[in-house]
């Protein structure tokens, strides 16, 4: 199974993860969780982990690259990224990103909105993920069905956009 697909397998990984450590040790959290009630859950987080709740109150938004079309010029630019990435391992941290600040906002210059995945390809993924996610579901005692339908719940801005 490709790399990409292994990380999508959550219920195999969880599997795996109660063969190590006491389910009572384990402290799951879906990201939806974060995004609908950010206080609550970092205080459910700070209890788990034994810590005085009320500290951590606001949640950094997704982790993700903007979308930039394929174009020429992206593809350039990204082999010019990667290979002064390669060149700043060489240097001390601070001088790469000072260096490379303007050659990944010329790379994001292009952002557009994110294309929305067509049912067909989403079903065609879901299909070999349907097994693990009733894995999943069987290990948590949760549901997961919004995960099984044909449209994602949208990105990160617009999920909280709407609970405001």
């Amino acid at each position: 199974m490709p790399q990409h697909r292994v990380l999508g397998t959550y219920g195999a990984q969880l599997r795996g993860l109660y063969v190590q450590v006491p389910r009572e040790r384990v402290f799951l959290l879906r990201y939806r969780q974060l995004v609908d009630t950010p206080g609550q859950t970092l205080d459910r987080v700070s209890e788990f982990l034994g810590v005085p709740p009320g500290v951590a109150h606001t949640v950094a938004p997704e982790n993700v690259k903007p979308f930039v079309a394929d174009t020429p010029r992206y593809r350039l630019l990204a082999r010019l990224a990667r290979a002064g990435a390669a060149l700043g391992a060489y240097a001390p941290p601070q001088v790469w990103r000072q260096a490379g600040r303007p050659l990944v906002a010329a790379l994001h210059a292009g952002r557009a909105p994110r294309p929305t995945l067509p049912v067909e390809v989403r079903r065609e993924v879901l299909s070999t993920l349907l097994p693990d996610i009733e894995l999943l579901e069987e290990l948590t005692g949760e549901s997961f069905a919004d995960w099984k339908g044909d449209t994602g719940r949208g990105d990160f801005r617009s999920r909280s956009a709407a609970r405001t």
